[in-house]
């Protein structure tokens, strides 16, 4: 999906109050990017620095609930 595109989804998503995950499709290890690339794409998305750090915050506790680690 396009950068415009995500950035309509995600001002979507934010307005309904929907939780937001910053992922890849990555099928190897060497698919994966460091997070820092990560950023990069949210922020080309339409994602604030805030909004990153709180989707971070949110998958965290997520995870704590789900005694995931």
């Amino acid at each position: 999906i396009s950068a415009d595109k995500n950035e309509e989804l995600n001002e979507k998503a934010l307005k309904a109050g929907a939780r937001i995950a910053l992922n890849t499709d990555s099928h190897a290890p060497e698919d994966i990017i460091e997070p820092r690339q990560l950023i990069n794409i949210a922020r080309k998305s339409g994602l604030s620095l805030k909004e990153i750090d709180r989707i971070y915050q949110d998958l965290s506790k997520f995870l704590v609930e789900k005694e995931v680690r």
